[in-house]
């Protein structure tokens, strides 16, 4: 069983925002999750960097050449086919937390 799976069979919501692991509900870890979240971070981090390749997204921030782009797309995209429009680009990032 892989890192995330495990978190998430133990009910937690596991998310990433920008490079850091979100985890839901924080209050309810144990000191032996804690220790398995920082001794897996990384791993943690790959695999929800693999599945959010695979999500759609409306939300993109984009940058190229030093100009960066927040874009709306309808309907909504996965990375490789914004990464088929944007071929030079220097990022390709879906924004996944919205300021409200």
């Amino acid at each position: 069983m892989s890192a995330l799976s495990k978190m998430r069979q133990a009910g937690f919501i596991v998310s990433l925002n920008d490079t850091d692991i979100e985890i839901r509900p924080a209050s309810k870890l144990s000191e032996q999750q804690r220790h398995h979240i920082k001794t897996h971070r990384d791993t943690i981090v790959s695999e929800l960097l693999l599945e959010q390749r695979r999500q759609r997204f409306s939300h993109w921030r984009i940058v190229c050449r030093g100009q960066i782009k927040e874009l709306v797309f309808c309907p909504p995209h996965t990375f490789d086919e914004i990464k088929h429009v944007y071929k030079n680009a220097d990022l390709i990032e879906p924004i996944t937390h919205l300021a409200g």
